[in-house]
Formats: C-alpha cells, structure tokens, sequence
C-alpha cells in the first residue's frame, strides 16, 4: 500500500504522518508540504511541492501511483477569497485530475479533508450538525471548502474516482497553532502569575462548540478509507458539545491559577453561531468509528505542551 499525505507539515497532517508510521509501518508512506519534513517522516519520501503547479503535480502522483490519498493541504484563516480559492480549490483540481492520468485511478481510494465551516450559519433547529444539512458559508475560507467538496464529486461522479469527504469539526490536541482557540486560552493563562489573581479577557464565551482530538480525527481517516462509502461526506466531531466559557473554566482549573474570566464587550461579535454540535452518527454507521479521547484528556496534554513549549 503506497499513502499519499499531502499537507503533512501541517498540524492535522504531522498527526497523520505519525499515526501511519505507528499503526502501519508495513505502508509505503509519501508525504507533501511547503516545509522540510517533520520528525518521523521519511525524509526520502517527502516532496515539497507547490501544487498550484498542475505539471509538479502531475509528476509526482505519475513517480508515486499511491493506492490511498489523505488530501489535507490547503489554506487556513486567511480572508482573501482569491487566495482560498487557488489554493484550495484549483490546486485540489490539479491533484484529482492528475489521479485521473494514472494507472492507479481505477482503484485509489481518496479522502479529502473539508471542514464544518461550510455549514456556516447553524440555527438551534439544526442541532445536532448532519451531512444533509443546508450549508450556509459566511467566509472566504468556508466558501473554498464547500467548493472543493463540489469538486470532489464531480470527480467522483464524471470520473469514478473512489472519493470520500471528512467534514471536520473544532480541532483540539497537542501541538495545535496558538492562534487557534483553545491554544490561544492556554497560552494566556500559562503567561500570568501563579502568585496573584488575574483576568482573562474573552470575547463571547456563551457559544458551544464541538471538539474533536487530533487523534481522533486521524483514527477517523483511517476508518473511512477502510470502509467508508464511496462518494459520501462523513462529519468528523466528538458529538459534544461544550460552551467555551466551560471549557476555560477547564483549563483554569488545570492550571491550579486564581483566574477570573472578563468580557470585554468590543469583542462580542453579533453574528457568532451560539451552539455547534455534530452528528457522527453516519461515520460511526459506515465504519465503526467512535471518539476516544475526551477534550479534559486533550485540554490537559494541551497544557503539558504548551509548558514544555515555553521551557524550551
């Protein structure tokens, strides 16, 4: 079996990278990004490639003929609707077209990594999350991936190509981005005195959200390649949810700090979702898999990280 991981130096794809060479060493694992390989990865079978170039790509997937494809790289947070769109979208058409002009593409099997983002705005009669469910993007980024998910099938569709679409929910687990919430929570937290009281000053702290590990997530990708259903959108989450106010609270405890939460009123934005909430039910019918890691076991081992970060 020959795995194809593109986006590998991201954080969802350095989890993959590791979970391949963990559970199936006897995988000929390839890895792509715009970095140099991350511990782990076989530095001999790691590419860095631009696949905006339809020819670089092309290339590549005609040396490697892999079997299996996680499809993760792409653009995140960025506004510019232009850029999500190349790169997003465009460079996804030049790596499903180049699978089409292989003599591998009767029988790859692809998982392409979308995002929950593209439900967008989710009222309280839509909970819990479904793949049926309307989607209503509000964001460049979330406009790009719903796009990309139409690409997907239209692949599938006018060319056969065995392809499947993990719709992925809050990320959470060690090594996340510190932009990203809840890293940015923790990194706050870990900076102010364990000596005195403080305040942590949030936004609107009243909305849920669901969050899946990273690991669970790369446990996901394997389950769907296995037996998910060709041409089907899984949704990838906890099935949680948790307001984020709690889930501070959480961290402040872990923290062992005399903390306080303060809103500040300018960064309570009007048209935040109140509560999100995923339906895994599909992915758990079609392939058995469940969550294993509950966000306390994740916010924790967020927390070591981040303090083993900060220690050098």
């Amino acid at each position: 079996m020959r795995l194809l991981i593109t986006g590998a130096t991201g954080f969802i794809g350095d989890w993959t990278a590791k979970y391949w060479a963990d559970i199936n060493s006897d995988w000929e694992v390839w890895t792509t990004g715009h970095d140099d390989a991350r511990p782990g990865m076989a530095e001999d079978r790691h590419v860095k490639l631009d696949m905006c170039s339809a020819g670089d790509t092309l290339s590549l997937i005609r040396r490697i003929q892999p079997t299996h494809v996680i499809h993760l790289a792409g653009l995140v947070g960025s506004d510019d609707l232009e850029m999500n769109m190349r790169i997003n979208v465009l460079a996804t058409d030049n790596l499903l077209r180049a699978l089409t002009e292989t003599e591998s593409r009767n029988s790859v099997k692809i998982l392409q990594a979308s995002s929950a983002s593209v439900y967008g705005l989710i009222g309280p009669e839509d909970i819990p999350v479904s793949e049926t469910q309307p989607v209503k993007p509000v964001s460049p980024y979330a406009i790009s991936k719903l796009t990309q998910d139409y690409l997907a099938l239209k692949y599938f569709h006018t060319h056969q190509l065995d392809i499947m679409i993990g719709r992925i929910f809050n990320i959470v687990g060690p090594g996340q981005p510190e932009h990203l919430v809840p890293m940015t929570f923790i990194k706050q937290i870990a900076a102010m005195s364990s000596d005195s009281p403080s305040a942590l000053k949030v936004g609107n702290v009243k909305p849920t959200r669901d969050f899946v590990d990273v690991r669970d997530i790369v446990s996901a990708f394997a389950a769907i390649l296995a037996t998910g259903k060709s041409g089907n959108i899984y949704n990838i989450a906890s099935g949680r949810e948790i307001s984020i106010e709690r889930m501070i609270m959480q961290i402040i405890e872990i923290s062992e700090r005399d903390i306080s939460i303060e809103v500040a009123g300018d960064r309570v934005r009007p048209t935040d979702v109140m509560r999100v909430l995923g339906d895994i039910s599909k992915a758990s019918s079609h392939t058995g898999w469940k969550p294993a890691i509950p966000l306390e076991q994740s916010l924790l081992e967020m927390w070591r990280d981040c303090a083993k970060r900060d220690s050098g």
